[in-house]
């Protein structure tokens, strides 16, 4: 039983393109039983989707971690740039890779990528370069450098389409040759920055028709390892948002705040995705989820009052908009997926 909407956004996804291969992405060692999960209504909201430029959408199998990424817009310029990452040594056999990409298989992979239309510019980045990179952009974060390794960090090619290309006619042209661990659509992280520099945390209020378990919703996992939603869940009454808002206002560490509804939702969505129709076509007003958008004070640290924000009656799911910048930049830059607890460690 899936909503209306969850079918509509689920088509116009697909429409859209897939940036990142579904199969390829796992933790980097033993998955924890704790799924990297969006409800697809939120998908549609830019404040989340901004912070990585991409909107997760679980849809994997099994107990390992998947998602797919898709751009919020058109690139900016005449230019888009992509990522193919190889397969490193300490990739999991479940992502397709056999061993590290060979010699060979990187030459291969370079060819086609040099013969692709609207290809303009490949550059290579090796292991060590990368590692070197991620070193640097993960220095204020000591529990993500500590859970990867130098052989976790795989090289890849950076490839620049030209005016006119687009990341789906690239991905449908080149596929997933032997060595590709996966390929990701890279975007800017300006909206990104600007995003996260306002708001620190994102609590969103059950909306009716959710499946969210946290709203009293249910959802089983087929034998394909689809999910499907078997109960909806109820809407958050008016006392239920007051008491939300309650618990915002006394918590000393909160700067300010503002409760973002369903019109402004969409405004704020039309603007963001104003060049993927596809997405425009699927969603309307009611589609948008309700929200608090929470700023806290200097050096005050989001997670306890996030674990409060999950613990109240009418809350559907509270983003942590570092620990998704952190986990977003680790995909698209680095091509690797860690679950939230080395991301954000202190989160529960």
């Amino acid at each position: 039983m899936n909503s209306p909407v969850e079918d509509r956004l689920r088509e116009a996804l697909a429409e859209a393109g897939a940036t990142v291969d579904t199969g390829a992405l796992r933790p980097l060692r033993a998955p924890e039983r704790r799924w990297f999960r969006m409800d697809l209504r939120l998908v549609a909201v830019p404040v989340v989707v901004l912070l990585a430029g991409a909107a997760a959408v679980a849809l994997g199998s099994g107990d390992e971690e998947r998602a797919t990424v898709a751009s919020p817009g058109a690139a900016t310029g005449d230019t888009t740039e992509m990522a193919v990452f190889l397969c490193a040594k300490s990739a999991p056999k479940q992502t397709g890779c056999k061993g590290p990409t060979t010699t060979e298989q990187m030459t291969a992979i370079e060819r086609m990528l040099r013969e692709l239309p609207k290809v303009t510019t490949v550059t290579f980045v090796n292991e060590a370069e990368a590692y070197r990179d991620f070193r640097a952009a993960f220095a204020h974060n000591d529990s993500v450098l500590e859970s990867v390794k130098g052989t976790d960090v795989p090289a890849s090619f950076r490839v620049k389409l030209g005016k006119g290309g687009t990341p789906q006619e690239m991905q449908r042209a080149f596929g997933k040759p032997a060595g590709v661990l996966n390929v990701v659509n890279l975007t800017s992280y300006a909206a990104a920055q600007k995003t996260m520099g306002e708001w620190h945390l994102s609590a969103f209020v059950c909306q009716k028709g959710t499946t969210l378990p946290a709203c009293g919703g249910e959802q089983t996992r087929t034998k394909n390892g689809d999910i499907k939603a078997t109960r909806e869940g109820a809407e958050a009454t008016d006392d239920e948002r007051a008491a939300i808002e309650a618990l915002i206002k006394r918590t000393p560490e909160v700067d300010h705040y503002v409760f973002e509804d369903q019109e402004t939702a969409y405004r704020n969505f039309q603007d963001s995705y104003k060049n993927n129709k596809s997405l425009l076509q699927a969603a309307t007003v009611d589609d948008m989820p309700e929200a608090f958008r929470i700023k806290l004070k200097q050096d005050a640290a989001p997670e306890a009052l996030a674990k409060e924000l999950r613990d109240q009656t009418g809350v559907a799911q509270v983003f942590n908009h570092r620990c998704l910048a952190d986990r977003s930049m680790l995909l698209e830059d680095f091509g690797l997926m860690l679950p939230e607890s080395k991301v954000c460690p202190t989160a529960k």
